[in-house]
């Protein structure tokens, strides 16, 4: 019976660990698209948009995660 249940939270937790990580990834592509979105009618040129897009880029990996942490003080 020991044998049964952790097998049952070893399946758990290997199937909850890819959803979050796609839960992740998914609330950091979306954030891209919107930065780029928004960032592209605000520069001109390459040039200047480059460097405005790599910052979207960065920001968009980091913005799930300060909404992890925020909640996670919340609760």
């Amino acid at each position: 019976m020991t044998m049964s249940a952790v097998s049952f939270t070893e399946t758990t937790m290997r199937t909850t660990k890819p959803t979050w990580l796609t839960l992740y990834v998914g609330m950091a592509v979306l954030t891209a698209v919107f930065q780029i979105w928004v960032r592209s009618s605000q520069c001109t040129g390459l040039s200047d948009c480059g460097l405005s897009y790599a910052k979207g880029i960065v920001w968009s990996t980091i913005w799930p995660m300060s909404w992890i942490v925020y909640l996670a003080g919340i609760i």
